[in-house]
């Protein structure tokens, strides 16, 4: 047997030979079409999550505490998740609890500095009262001029000036003796 080639003719259009590689193409394309759209779809879900949300949740955080909110925390991540936002919401909730602490500590200032002002009031009051209802004359003056600052009541009937004729004199012009 000997070996002879063997030749086949087919006789073709153009349009039928590449008619179904056309649709091969076709539904190639549909389907990846359609893998893009699925794949869009889901990184828009998923940025709105990973993304969108968390922003969201940092501006509203921070507008709060524009208003003097300072108890506002940003929900942690949890352990081994090491995104940005995690990160950002970590130092966000250090920033908010320093702010707490300062403004707590300049409260507890306040008020000692308040009550520690009332109690000058009223020594000063205390004082005040004591000067006046004292029976014997009494003066406050100044150690360098020796001007009157103030006199009681019994210091003006005793020496028979005015309040104001006194504010314009000395120690030494109503004592010579103690210069």
């Amino acid at each position: 047997a000997s070996e002879a080639a063997f030749f086949v003719s087919v006789s073709a259009t153009k349009d039928g030979v590449l008619a179904p590689a056309q649709q091969q193409l076709k539904l190639e394309l549909a389907v990846l079409t359609l893998v893009a759209m699925l794949g869009a779809w889901l990184a828009w879900r998923m940025g709105g999550r990973v993304i969108v949300a968390p922003a969201m949740a940092l501006l509203e955080a921070t507008q709060q505490l524009q208003k003097g909110q300072l108890h506002v925390r940003l929900s942690t991540c949890l352990p081994g998740n090491e995104s940005e936002f995690c990160s950002i919401a970590a130092g966000f909730n250090q920033m908010a609890e320093s702010l707490q602490q300062q403004h707590q500590a300049l409260e507890a200032e306040l008020a000692h500095s308040q009550a520690v002002q009332k109690k000058l009031q009223d020594s000063e009051q205390r004082y005040v009262a004591l000067f006046e209802s004292a029976p014997v004359p009494m003066c406050v003056y100044d150690l360098e001029s020796t001007r009157f600052l103030t006199v009681n009541q019994v210091a003006i009937q005793r020496y028979g000036y005015s309040s104001q004729e006194f504010m314009a004199m000395t120690l030494l012009d109503i004592c010579p003796h103690v210069g």
